[in-house]
């Protein structure tokens, strides 16, 4: 079977034009209810979910047609929206791609160029709606310059991979990319591996024996880093009450060890009989839960700073917003004497990993296999919304408002052993 694709190549009217407008209601739905996916750093969101992995493998055929290979599998797909002047897409090498790759234009109110480098040549793609890109992902990855129009502009775009059979990501899984960027070594990632399997044999999984721990804060209190610490130290994955959490930030899911399921599946597979579930919501039920505290002065200038300054910092530290007073959610949670409850602290989460680990092996009855985390600037640099890089929080308070933080969360604040300074 010969390949039509050797160069970056466009293909005209990928889809039907009922399943483009699908497409369409889909990608700005999200954009319309998903507004606190938005990354301000790269300017875009991005989304995943079952309909789109449907489409990805429906186009299968397509890319085996095009590509020139009969044994093509698909690996992962996902949805980007660019808005604003910060949207960009950086020329470099993508060391996570799939040898074969296509860009699908799903919407946009002006065009914005794919760039290729193929022969040492540069060459310009311009797509309409429902145009797709066909490219060699490890040699061509395509940019993007400037976004154009940034103050009135949107621009969808779906991105759906293929591979051989012998590819690392299907062979391995998405997460041995931490093998190749150099986080783990290939040993201890397949002992890691290892394990997950052994206990997924030995774990007779049922509703009735699956132990079940909440894993809570309020937001921006360590929530991912607590997560990431269960996977990389544990070997055990997470899921989220909230859909599409994480943003489908592809490196932030691999970093924080995400599990996109239902609330109340099995958990998933490596993790035996323990289903571990994000949530920023008050408890409703006496399940066990690890909850994680962070000082909340720092908690509610990450909190403001995540709604990209939707709302001020006066009104994050009022609870004019769903999840309330960084106080009212601690005292709802009483996590210092409330039954079957871990309490952790976010400074010993990034300080005192040693003793962390410890006390979620005690609380958890599970070993540790790894004692140490991948390094956590390059999650930031790759993400800077669910993960960012260490920030003083201090120089966001004046005078007035910290007397406004005191007099609405002080007790509690004392409480929890935090100075004033």
């Amino acid at each position: 079977m010969s390949s039509i694709v050797d160069e970056p190549f466009i293909l005209p009217t990928l889809l039907p034009a009922e399943r483009l407008a699908w497409l369409q209601k889909h990608a700005l739905f999200h954009h319309l209810m998903y507004k606190q996916n938005y990354n301000p750093r790269l300017g875009r969101h991005q989304f995943y979910n079952d309909k789109l992995s449907k489409l990805h493998r429906d186009l299968t055929e397509i890319a085996k047609d095009y590509f020139g290979s009969d044994t093509l599998r698909p690996t992962w797909c996902f949805g980007t929206i660019y808005e604003t002047k910060a949207a960009r897409i950086n020329k470099g090498i993508e060391d996570r791609a799939c040898d074969y790759n296509l860009d699908l234009a799903v919407f946009q109110k002006t065009a914005w160029p794919l760039l290729t480098e193929y022969q040492g040549k540069t060459e310009q793609h311009i797509l309409a709606e429902n145009d797709a890109l066909f490219y060699y992902g490890s040699e061509q990855a395509p940019w993007r310059d400037e976004f154009p129009d940034p103050e009135h502009n949107l621009l969808i775009n779906v991105t759906f991979c293929y591979a051989e059979p012998d590819h690392w990501s299907i062979q391995h899984g998405g997460d041995y990319i931490e093998v190749l960027r150099g986080k783990v070594t290939k040993e201890e990632y397949l002992a890691r591996k290892d394990l997950v399997s052994k206990r997924q044999r030995e774990a007779e999984i049922s509703p009735k024996n699956v132990k079940t721990f909440r894993v809570a804060s309020y937001p921006r209190s360590g929530n991912t880093l607590l997560r990431a610490i269960l996977w990389h130290c544990f070997g055990l994955r997470s899921s989220s009450i909230y859909p599409n959490d994480l943003g489908g930030n592809a490196a932030v899911e691999a970093f924080a060890g995400h599990c996109e399921q239902e609330v109340g599946a099995v958990p998933p597979a490596g993790n035996g009989d323990i289903a571990l579930i994000k949530t920023h919501e008050l408890p409703s039920d006496d399940s066990p839960a690890i909850y994680v505290v962070r000082d909340g002065r720092a908690a509610c200038v990450s909190l403001q700073q995540f709604y990209a300054d939707t709302l001020s910092l006066e009104s994050v530290i009022e609870g004019k917003h769903r999840f309330g007073t960084w106080s009212a959610h601690l005292e709802s949670w009483h996590p210092w004497d409330r039954p079957n409850t871990l309490l952790l602290r976010y400074e010993d989460l990034t300080q005192n990993l040693p003793k962390v680990i410890q006390d979620i092996s005690a609380f958890i009855k599970r070993e540790a296999i790894r004692h140490t985390l991948p390094e956590r600037d390059s999650i930031a640099e790759a993400d800077g919304r669910w993960v960012k890089r260490k920030a003083d929080w201090k120089n966001q308070y004046s005078a007035d408002l910290l007397s406004r933080f005191y007099e609405f969360n002080g007790d509690t604040h004392a409480k929890m052993g935090y100075d004033k300074d």
